[in-house]
């Protein structure tokens, strides 16, 4: 999965938190995860350098809002 650029599980009634292992696959340019069960919190998605689309919605996460996310956002 090391060139994996795209993941989308949308709608598939993931459970549990998202997996940190996620954090690690560098060439993720998107992540849809929305629409699941999905709890916790949201890992640092700040070592992916090609991420900009993150998708959540309709989850049951909690916590802060990531400092990274803002960072993507005044970048682009």
């Amino acid at each position: 999965m090391r060139n994996l650029t795209y993941l989308t599980l949308s709608s598939c009634n993931i459970t549990g938190s998202i997996p940190n292992y996620l954090t690690g696959i560098g060439s993720l340019k998107a992540i849809d995860l929305s629409f699941n069960n999905l709890k916790g919190e949201v890992p640092d998605f700040d070592r992916l350098p090609s991420l900009t689309n993150l998708f959540l919605t309709s989850n049951f996460l909690s916590g802060q809002i990531p400092k990274w996310i803002q960072s993507i956002s005044e970048e682009l």
